[in-house]
């Protein structure tokens, strides 16, 4: 009669050296994915700053019969309270306390004649999205678009 010795508890070098391998792979392949969707939703925040920004802007034509501000920092706290909107989430810039050292630029030329497809607030440069890199534009009807360059008429912030 034959008798077969089992070994010891556990896993063999090769089953594990295996089971590394295959997860490493997975790593790999997932990594890519995560990286796009961490890129899209600091473009989907920094969407979300400017669309803030922009009814902050309507707010302030409807308390001075319909005039644009001149810079975006006469907005000031009665349309803003929080100055980390004007960071867009997706820049490098340490510490934003407003309007002032904030990443997005302002169209100071907007008067009552301009058109919903006027820009009215942009990204401060197209380098906070990368590949393909892209600036985000909040238009005069509220809307938020991405384009390929910056719109011109756009001045960095004030």
């Amino acid at each position: 009669m034959m008798h077969f010795r089992k070994s010891g508890k556990g896993f063999t070098l090769v089953e594990l050296l295996v089971v590394i391998a295959i997860i490493g792979i997975l790593v790999g392949l997932l990594l890519p994915g995560l990286n796009r969707a961490r890129k899209q939703a600091l473009k989907l925040n920094c969407q979300s700053n400017l669309r803030q920004i922009g009814i902050a802007i309507k707010s302030y034509q409807n308390d001075y019969n319909q005039q644009y501000p001149t810079k975006l920092s006469m907005l000031g706290t009665a349309y803003l309270d929080n100055p980390q909107i004007f960071k867009c989430p997706a820049s490098s810039t340490v510490s934003v306390t407003g309007p002032t050292n904030g990443d997005y630029g302002f169209n100071k030329t907007l008067s009552e004649a301009a058109t919903s497809d006027s820009p009215m607030a942009s990204d401060k440069v197209d380098t906070y999205h990368p590949a393909p890199k892209k600036v985000n534009i909040l238009y005069v009807d509220g809307h938020v678009a991405d384009a390929a360059t910056k719109p011109t008429g756009i001045a960095d912030p004030d």
